[in-house]
């Protein structure tokens, strides 16, 4: 299960007359997620950072030590179910290319660093079926030992 592009760059104008059915369906598969990883222990959705209408590009959820297994992880568990997920907002000072030009404050960004191994983006994107939500809840919570209650939408 991956994410399908609709292609490079910014929406087309053809794209535009879905952009509002787009935003109302990710709404929809977001707040099944979270309804669905509630009693899941350990998965964390992020919430939205400031009230107003929120785009759900991504559905980012933190990877905590009470779920039984890393990020890294469980990233593998799921690709070896056909679930694909994504590791994003990877630190600057992580990535080769900024390590020698970037300065890190003395005692390094440990808010940062603590953060980033626990992120992960789960499939989401307009066509996603919710079936393919509840497996992928299915699968979070078989991995953790737990069951994941049934959305109630």
């Amino acid at each position: 299960m991956h994410r399908r592009r609709r292609g490079a760059g910014p929406p087309r104008p053809a794209q535009l007359r879905h952009f509002d059915h787009w935003q109302v369906r990710r709404a929809a598969l977001a707040a099944r997620y979270t309804a669905a990883l509630a009693d899941v222990p350990g998965i964390v959705p992020l919430e939205p950072a400031a009230a107003g209408r929120h785009a759900h590009h991504l559905y980012v959820v933190r990877v905590l030590d009470a779920y039984g297994t890393s990020r890294d992880d469980l990233v593998d568990l799921l690709a070896r179910d056909g679930i694909g997920t994504s590791v994003h907002f990877v630190p600057p000072h992580h990535l080769p290319y900024f390590r020698d030009l970037l300065t890190a404050p003395p005692g390094g960004l440990p808010g940062t660093d603590a953060l980033f191994p626990q992120l992960l983006s789960l499939p989401l994107y307009p066509d996603l079926g919710g079936a393919a939500v509840d497996r992928v809840c299915g699968a979070l919570a078989a991995t953790s030992w737990t069951t994941c209650r049934p959305p109630s939408a």
